[in-house]
């Protein structure tokens, strides 16, 4: 297991759902700060959750990237679900970037 203690971390989607439930775990396990992303964040009343717009502070530091890294069963089938949420990853992160990042 990775030591988590006294780590900066940053979680994608870190204010909903599965990311806030991520968020909430690093700090249980001791991390100190958690950049958590969102389109629209909003403020916390944890001092060590800091919210962040990653597209807004890449554009204000001039420019950057975002690698996402999934599975290789994005497009083969026959992985069942776990390969149809991947190939749904890839198909966001793509309409995302065409979109987005031109």
């Amino acid at each position: 297991m990775v030591n988590i203690n006294g780590a900066t971390a940053l979680v994608t989607g870190g204010q909903r759902g599965l990311g806030k439930a991520f968020v909430r775990e690093l700090l249980d396990r001791g991390a100190t700060k958690v950049y958590a992303s969102a389109r629209n964040p909003d403020p916390s009343q944890d001092r060590r959750i800091v919210p962040v717009a990653l597209r807004t502070a890449l554009a204000r530091n001039g420019g950057g990237g975002l690698v996402d890294i999934h599975s290789a069963l994005s497009w083969i089938a026959g992985a069942g679900a776990y390969g149809a949420s991947k190939a749904a990853f890839w198909s966001a992160t793509k309409d995302d970037a065409s979109r987005h990042f031109k």
